[in-house]
């Protein structure tokens, strides 16, 4: 299984079995997460968050990258996104 993750702090906690100050507070809850890394069951990859198809159902997202989104996840076909494009930008003149 992958996890994408467009956090770094986050990469960088699941990957590395030592424990700095920082992060003692929380060990115990990541020790799961780290076994399975280790263990090769799940794989945590950086995804940057331009590419990041899971803020669509978690942030609050300006028109374009909601719209690009989208038809990344196949919701919209990309014609009828650049059909509404093209009637936007008509509007606007």
């Amino acid at each position: 299984m992958t996890i994408y993750e467009d956090n770094k702090a986050a990469l960088l906690t699941a990957e590395n079995h030592r424990f700095s100050d920082r992060t003692t507070h929380v060990a115990v809850k990541y020790f799961f997460l780290r076994d399975t890394v280790a263990n090769g069951q799940i794989h945590v990859v950086y995804c940057s968050t331009s590419n990041m198809l899971a803020d669509i159902f978690t942030k609050p997202l300006g028109r374009i990258i909601f719209a690009r989104l989208r038809v990344l996840l196949g919701l919209v076909d990309s014609t009828q996104e650049e059909e509404v494009e093209a009637k936007d930008n008509s509007n606007s003149d």
